[in-house]
């Protein structure tokens, strides 16, 4: 291959890059303000805020491992709240700039990622033109679905931008036939999972998990071809359970009641149902009251998670062969 062919092949790999890049930028020239001013935002900006201080507040001023929140309820252990920021890049940030710069530079950080992301699985993973990389990426990180979010302070949700990575990783290990790949599907979720993107986490794998049983189903090549997609499904979810165990073990033996947490108002534990509930719908606020009478929805934003598969679908609806209409009606049933 010549000089010239090299280049040229490169210069169109990178020129959608450079286009997202750009628009990028001046999407977020609104966040050149918040580092004039001295808060980020009203409405729950404080909530989230308050989570990551937890976390960072015991290692920068005490030099203890956090394990403990002592400001809530008389105090709990940190794991069993999904909404309490872990060892993300968020708390890094925070650490080594203060909570709330770290906090406004993750929204930035995650930006970057999300913009990465969509740029590698279009463009290098899937091998789409100019106009399908633009369109996906343009769906994905400007639909105004994640700034109205950001606007009223649910900062988990930002790292469900990593999502592009799980799939394009995914996709990598069934092609590749290499389970390394499957692994760095299963990291990347716990980074969101540490970042407390708890219901994004939740929803990939629901929506994985449907894929890999409509495509176990029908068996019809299409852009993922190569060995089970059930076993590298299986092989990046178990990555993911065990590199999070330390979160999802002690929050669901608290959820379930059988952890021993006596100190909470509701100590009498929840049915399986309900604890599905807790993950994916407007209930299960850890510090109720009671189930039914709850102050206030602190997991509503588990309906609005629930519609991205079908914000996806709409725009892969642009692209759908007539081949492919029955591995979507099978998803849309099994969803």
């Amino acid at each position: 291959m010549s000089a010239r062919i090299k280049i040229k092949k490169t210069v169109s790999q990178c020129y959608p890059a450079l286009i997202l890049l750009l628009c990028t930028l001046y999407f977020l020239r609104h966040t050149l303000d918040w580092f004039e001013s001295p808060t980020v935002g009203n409405l729950d900006w404080d909530f989230n805020l308050f989570y990551l201080e937890i976390f960072v507040r015991p290692l920068r001023d005490f030099h203890q491992l956090p394990l403990w929140n002592p400001y809530s309820m008389g105090g709990f252990p940190i794991n069993i709240h999904p909404g309490i920021k872990s060892f993300g890049p968020d708390t890094l940030l925070a650490l080594l700039f203060g909570t709330l710069t770290g906090a406004k530079l993750t929204v930035i950080l995650h930006y970057g990622v999300g913009f990465t992301g969509a740029w590698y699985l279009t463009r290098r993973v899937l091998g789409f033109s100019l106009w399908p990389v633009l369109f996906f990426s343009f769906f994905w990180l400007y639909s105004g679905w994640l700034p109205l979010h950001l606007y009223a302070g649910h900062a988990n949700f930002s790292p469900i931008l990593y999502a592009p990575f799980v799939v394009a990783f995914f996709i990598q290990a069934v092609r590749r036939n290499n389970h390394w790949y499957a692994v760095a599907a299963g990291f990347v979720l716990e980074i969101m999972l540490l970042s407390a993107a708890f219901y994004a986490v939740v929803y990939i794998l629901i929506a994985g998990g449907v894929y890999v049983c409509a495509h176990e189903l029908i068996r019809r090549p299409g852009l993922i071809t190569g060995p089970s997609t059930a076993r590298v499904f299986l092989l990046s979810a178990g990555a993911f359970l065990v590199l999070s165990a330390h979160r999802w073990i002690p929050l669901l033996l608290y959820a379930t009641g059988g952890a021993g947490f006596h100190d909470f108002p509701d100590d009498s534990g929840h049915s399986l149902a309900q604890v599905w509930q807790m993950f994916t719908d407007r209930t299960g606020d850890p510090e109720a009251v009671q189930w039914a009478g709850q102050p206030y929805l602190w997991w509503e934003y588990g309906n609005y998670t629930g519609a991205y598969f079908w914000i996806v679908l709409i725009g892969l609806s642009f692209f759908i062969r007539r081949g492919d209409i029955p591995i979507v009606i099978v998803c849309c049933i099994l969803l």
